[in-house]
């Protein structure tokens, strides 16, 4: 790889790998002069650099339509074998022709420019709470809903009771909510018994005569994350005794 460079220096990088066998890196010089400035100025076990204004190491240039174009020669050492009966070599004399060119009619210089953006951060997952409001709509649009002021709702047996489920206080799109388990109990905790399903893996409980109707939330008329809400309707019922067969109040 070369370059030139606004400020008058010409840059070559040779990988250990540009021949075969791999070059002798510590070997690599300019063909035309041995100055101190002619050698790598640095180098390493993959690739040598040198670095030299254009004036020096017998740098030719000439002249093609508006472009300067400089060239030099790299040579690099025969890999030389000895041991105690003599010596071998499998290489021939590496030389490479090098060239770079660059603007004479402006004192712009070419540039490739190359943007790495970091890879988005992994998402990172962790247990925690998450708020869920119950809440029952006035009717099957879902237009309004009974407030905390309206209970107890009085509702006649069969009459359906519109249920919306939804989670609050989140706005991550990726997030959804699927209801496993719903069942009702006749107080507000939810291990009181008797209880009676509604919801079993996500469906209605086949073992009711007037099963669980689940309802469709739409994407554009209603909440901004509709993955966020699940809404179904019941049928008004009421608990009995399993002994008495009365009404549980």
């Amino acid at each position: 790889t070369s370059r030139c460079t606004q400020d008058g220096y010409f840059y070559i990088a040779v990988s250990r790998n540009v021949a075969s066998p791999p070059l002798l890196l510590n070997s690599v010089r300019l063909a035309f002069r041995n100055d101190v400035e002619c050698t790598p100025v640095m180098a390493t076990h993959t690739f040598a650099l040198l670095w030299f204004p254009f004036n020096s190491c017998g740098t030719t240039r000439r002249i093609t339509g508006d472009q300067a174009v400089y060239e030099n020669e790299l040579v690099a050492a025969r890999d030389v074998r000895t041991w105690s009966h003599g010596s071998t070599t499998r290489d021939s004399i590496f030389r490479l022709r090098v060239s770079c060119s660059c603007s004479i009619s402006s004192n712009a210089f070419p540039v490739n420019v190359h943007v790495f953006t970091f890879p988005p951060p992994h998402s990172e997952t962790q247990p925690g709470p998450l708020t869920l409001e119950l809440k029952i709509a006035k009717d099957k649009h879902y237009g309004s809903y009974y407030t905390a002021g309206d209970y107890p709702v009085v509702k006649l047996l069969r009459d359906p009771i519109y249920v919306e489920v939804s989670i609050r206080h989140r706005t991550d799109p990726h997030l959804g909510l699927l209801l496993h388990y719903c069942w009702a109990t006749p107080s507000r905790n939810p291990q009181h018994q008797p209880q009676w399903l509604m919801l079993v893996r996500g469906c209605p409980y086949t073992g009711d005569d007037y099963q669980t109707q689940l309802i469709p939330v739409q994407k554009v008329l209603d909440p901004p994350f509709p993955s966020y809400y699940q809404r179904f309707s019941i049928f008004t019922f009421s608990f009995v005794d399993s002994v008495a067969k009365w009404a549980l109040r």
